[in-house]
């Protein structure tokens, strides 16, 4: 409970504006792929939550990667690391293209 609290309230992984930061440069690189797919730039996105993205969007993982970790986390994280912990995830979700490497938003 002691770690639960701290991670969480006191010095929590993951700030408020860091979540804000991946999401906004998610929701940007959707926002491009639906342009470069001939979709309109007339939405903010804003206005979009992780689960009303896009229809179905995904991305590379190596994508991926880039947007979830700044250049300082992944100088301790490299690529091939985080494609270890991403085949030990595979293994236990069945929710996840493992063909494409990509993540479903469903």
């Amino acid at each position: 409970h002691i770690q639960n609290n701290w991670f969480t309230k006191v010095n929590p992984l993951l700030t408020q504006e860091r979540i804000k930061d991946i999401t906004d440069a998610f929701c940007d690189r959707f926002l491009k792929i639906r342009i470069q797919e001939g979709g309109s730039n007339d939405d903010d996105h804003g206005s979009y939550t992780s689960n009303t993205l896009f229809l179905n969007p995904s991305l590379p993982l190596e994508e991926c990667y880039y947007i979830l970790f700044t250049e300082a986390e992944r100088e301790h994280l490299s690529f091939d690391f985080f494609l270890q912990d991403w085949k030990a995830f595979n293994s236990s979700h069945v929710d996840v293209d493992k063909e494409e490497g990509t993540i479903d938003n469903d």
